[in-house]
């Protein structure tokens, strides 16, 4: 039965030094280590020239085997060129990235103050239905010959008021 590392009772498959390639984690790692390899393959990949490469620190191996798959180089490129297409390209997705925020952040604000506005119509809403309601019971028991006194007292409405209903 075959386990999730390709191979019998747990142990790990060992992939024959013949067989290894660029794209292998353990061959990447070395191949990669030489400077001038290193800045040749890269200028390959981002189709632009470099002028040196300095690495930010050599890559962390989790497990020493040569089957281990994840590739991961981090390094530093300083070109001659004032604006590379690349970089150009960069830039711009980055611009592009930041009015997206900005858009995000100016809807967000309106949604915002939509709510509060819809709260506040909200209020405004029941208050006048309120005063309608206070105002339609006053004039049911006005027409009842109530006393005016005690309609004021019940619906918070002046004398004035149920008197002009």
């Amino acid at each position: 039965m075959k386990n999730d590392t390709g191979s019998l009772r747990g142990k790990p498959k060992v992939k024959p030094f013949e067989e290894l390639s660029f794209h292998d984690d353990f061959m990447f790692g070395i191949v990669m280590q030489d400077r001038e390899i290193c800045r040749e393959a890269l200028e390959c990949m981002l189709g632009m020239r470099i002028a040196r490469v300095d690495y930010a620190e050599p890559q962390r191996v989790l497990d020493p085997l040569y089957t281990v798959h994840g590739i991961r180089l981090d390094v530093y490129v300083q070109t001659d060129e004032a604006e590379s297409e690349f970089t150009r390209r960069l830039r711009e997705m980055v611009e592009a990235q930041k009015q997206i925020e900005g858009t995000k952040k100016l809807y967000f604000s309106w949604s915002l103050h939509d709510y509060d506005v819809r709260n506040e119509g909200i209020a405004i809403g029941e208050k006048r239905g309120e005063k309608r309601g206070k105002r339609e019971a006053a004039r049911i028991l006005k027409n009842s010959a109530v006393d005016r006194e005690l309609i004021a007292k019940a619906t918070g409405l002046s004398v004035e008021e149920i008197e002009k209903l």
